[in-house]
């Protein structure tokens, strides 16, 4: 069995792991990235419909592009998958640097350095794949996850807060009734405004999101 043929299958476990670990630090850190830019926007004032939602868009999109980023280069720059570093893996089942000398020495011709590539390749073949365990990166998962909860409570008070031109709306009825009020017309005509009043509260109160409500407001 070649050297290759024989390290092979924990190549392949060593790369799930890497891309594993990799994919959890882009991650955190594109999570990072989105929680910074939705604090930042939660302090810019919001001058016109749809600009919250774009806010948030716009976080979401630079955290995700950030994470597949910076994944990708820690995966293919931080993480070697050379024959040593597989030996060396391998080493750590209780084969007592057996692989890696095995690698060292993989060239040497003298008769004891076959036996210990025979020695070596014996003690390998004994072995499950399985007993290479994939080092899940448990500390970097649980900093993505308290991120992620941070970023989904910012953009919770986001949902929360209330639409700006429905807020602008409620202060111009509240002006144009103020106005009614104190105004010399005739109680008649006083009602009949109220009324119209009255219809564009309920409208708003629908959906101010609306572009029917917006051209409302501007009919206010």
């Amino acid at each position: 069995m070649g050297m290759n043929d024989l390290v092979r299958p924990y190549k392949k476990r060593l790369i799930i792991e890497s891309l594993i670990r990799a994919s959890a630090i882009g991650l955190f850190f594109g999570l990072c990235l989105t929680l910074t830019l939705a604090v930042v926007f939660r302090f810019i004032p919001v001058n016109h419909y749809g600009m919250q939602s774009s806010y948030v868009l716009i976080a979401i999109g630079a955290g995700v592009l950030c994470a597949l980023v910076l994944g990708t280069i820690i995966y293919l720059r931080r993480y070697n998958h050379g024959i040593m570093t597989i030996a060396k893996r391998i080493d750590e089942l209780g084969l007592e640097e057996r692989v890696s000398t095995m690698v060292e020495y993989q060239a040497d011709p003298s008769y004891v350095a076959k036996l210990q590539r025979e020695d070596a390749t014996a003690r390998v073949s004994q072995l499950s794949t399985k007993a290479l365990k994939i080092r899940v990166p448990k500390r970097i998962l649980m900093g993505c996850l308290s991120v992620l909860l941070a970023t989904l409570l910012v953009f919770t008070v986001y949902a929360k807060e209330p639409n700006p031109h429905y807020k602008k709306a409620q202060e111009v009825i509240e002006y144009i009734d103020e106005i009614i009020d104190n105004s010399n017309l005739s109680d008649k005509d006083k009602e009949a405004l109220d009324e119209i009043l009255d219809s564009y509260k309920d409208s708003l109160k629908e959906d101010i999101t609306k572009e029917d409500n917006l051209e409302l407001l501007d009919k206010i």
